[in-house]
């Protein structure tokens, strides 16, 4: 469209030229016929032409006069429907709009993962209409690993950011996974259920709640040597005595 709109502007302005061109050879025959005109005029007067002579150079004199009229017309129409020139025309400039915005819509087509990863089921494939906001595919970050570990309300309360924490895995029985507290959720789990259970006073049983602590693994080559899979089981330890002399204790969430 904008190429199309450029076109025609180009078309447009060829089509003002050849106008310009036509005035000035429409002038130029109203100044040969009023040359004319006036020689066969004088002739006359001179009675060496007849009048009908003098007749036929002022019908050819008129003619002239109204070819140049017209061919003035006809280029000042031209100007006046072209309006602005070049990319200041209105139908370049909403072409190169257009443009513009399907440039941009293009670019919406090629989308980049922010990290590095493993991509798990692909559910699109070269051709398939996608809609805004549909998810293509999982990926999962191959640069960071974490474990949510589930822990009790009195375990949680001796806890903080930063302690260190050691985790189990059901893939790999006998090797341990080294990681750090890196977030502590502010809700326990239940909180954000579609019906959360109510822990009234004056229930018989008390319920303890769990809050998700995020373990961030801190151990990047442990990892490559044995590869961790999104949703595995996991137990972990998280040291709360670290910084201590005593006797560590540790206290363990699934």
């Amino acid at each position: 469209a904008y190429e199309l709109a450029t076109q025609n502007n180009a078309a447009t302005d060829d089509a003002i030229l050849a106008a310009s061109a036509n005035v000035k050879t429409a002038m130029a025959q109203l100044s040969d016929a009023q040359s004319t005109y006036r020689r066969i005029k004088d002739l006359v007067n001179k009675k060496l032409y007849p009048q009908q002579e003098l007749d036929d150079a002022k019908a050819k004199l008129s003619t002239a006069e109204n070819n140049v009229e017209a061919a003035r017309a006809n280029m000042s129409q031209l100007i006046k429907s072209q309006g602005a020139k070049g990319k200041d025309a209105p139908e370049v400039k909403k072409a190169a709009a257009a443009l513009s915005q399907a440039s941009l819509s293009l670019s919406y087509t090629n989308i980049f993962a922010d990290h590095d990863g493993k991509l798990g089921k692909v559910s699109v494939h070269p051709g398939s209409v996608v809609a805004p906001g549909q998810a293509l595919m999982p990926l999962v970050e191959a640069n960071t690993y974490w474990v949510q570990a589930n822990f009790k309300e009195d375990q949680v309360g001796r806890m903080h950011i930063g302690m260190p924490a050691t985790i189990e895995l059901d893939l790999y029985p006998n090797i341990d996974f080294h990681g750090t507290i890196a977030a502590i959720s502010p809700a326990s789990g239940s909180s954000f259920s579609l019906l959360p259970p109510e822990n009234a006073t004056g229930n018989w049983v008390k319920v303890p709640q769990r809050f998700p602590v995020l373990i961030e693994l801190n151990n990047e080559q442990e990892n490559k040597a044995h590869p961790l899979r999104v949703g595995a089981s996991a137990t972990v330890t998280v040291d709360t005595l670290a910084k201590t002399d005593d006797a560590q204790v540790a206290q363990q969430g699934k």
